[in-house]
């Protein structure tokens, strides 16, 4: 009975273990999605704010004094900004190069367990999609700096990325799986070789150009 139930236990493990380890086709389907790939280190997180919504409520009381209504963080936090200085790209756009910074917008106000988490000066492997502009949901938007400023800086949503997959395509990079690099490498070479069927004429396109004389075996 005890050996039957450490079998058991033992198949379980390394069920769950298969079950969480990257397939290569998940980083495939990953770098198809994505704009960019970077892998880069975590410098600085902020809040994305609305500015309208952060004002402090009053209201008289019967017996005279005044009750103070602080604004509630969900109402005005739209969402947290990330920089993170680029350390290597494997799959770039435009905007993307080695030890430029990137800005990864995170939206909601809360984080829950599937939120994608960043802990600053910690290496990522990211996989990036620029932000679609949505002028009214972002407009007036403010980033939140720690010091007390006077000039505010404003979230322009054409120069922000996000994470796609959500939390899937964010990679913590540790000694340990560094080795997630190369398969994404991998992935990305995949794509760009296509198969023999692939690079195979049809054959309505070969009669094609038969038919006209510019078929070449």
């Amino acid at each position: 009975m005890l050996s039957a139930i450490s079998l058991f236990c033992l198949v379980s493990f390394l069920t769950a273990r298969a079950s969480a380890a990257p397939v290569l086709a998940d980083w495939a389907a990953l770098a198809s999605d994505s704009t960019a790939i970077i892998v880069g280190i975590a410098e600085k997180e902020f809040l994305v704010v609305n500015p309208r919504k952060m004002a402090t409520r009053t209201s008289p009381l019967p017996n005279g004094r005044v009750l103070v209504e602080l604004p509630k963080r969900d109402d005005y936090v739209q969402g947290r900004l990330i920089r993170i200085r680029i350390v290597e790209v494997l799959k770039r756009d435009a905007k993307v190069k080695v030890h430029g910074v990137v800005s990864i917008f995170v939206p909601g106000a809360t984080l829950n367990d599937l939120s994608p988490a960043f802990e600053e000066h910690q290496q990522y492997l990211v996989f990036l999609s620029r932000l679609a502009p949505l002028p009214k949901q972002y407009d007036r938007l403010t980033i939140h700096h720690d010091a007390p400023s006077a000039w505010e800086e404003r979230f322009n949503p054409d120069s922000q990325y996000i994470i796609v997959g959500h939390s899937a395509g964010l990679v913590h990079l540790t000694e340990d799986n560094r080795n997630v690099i190369d398969q994404v490498r991998a992935a990305l070479l995949t794509a760009r070789v296509p198969s023999a069927r692939a690079r195979r004429p049809s054959i309505r396109a070969r009669a094609n150009k038969l038919n006209t004389g510019t078929y070449r075996r």
